[in-house]
């Protein structure tokens, strides 16, 4: 997002450009940040489906152990 708007005088080419670069990358490590941004970006649905086969692929293998045959 930051790359396309500094076509149009944004993004890295404002004043303090890398220094805000920078502060959204750091705030992208936060959980809600990341959906925030995705949600401004478009992505939102990319996001929430890989995150919920996160949260799937986490839970199968625990809930196998706890099924006993025999």
């Amino acid at each position: 997002m930051a790359a396309g708007a500094s076509f149009s005088g944004g993004g890295f080419v404002a004043p303090g450009g890398m220094h805000t670069t920078a502060s959204v990358l750091l705030l992208s490590l936060l959980p809600m940040y990341t959906f925030i941004m995705a949600t401004y970006n478009g992505s939102l649905l990319a996001l929430l489906i890989v995150t919920l086969a996160m949260v799937v692929i986490g839970i199968v293998p625990h809930t196998r152990r706890l099924i006993v045959f025999g």
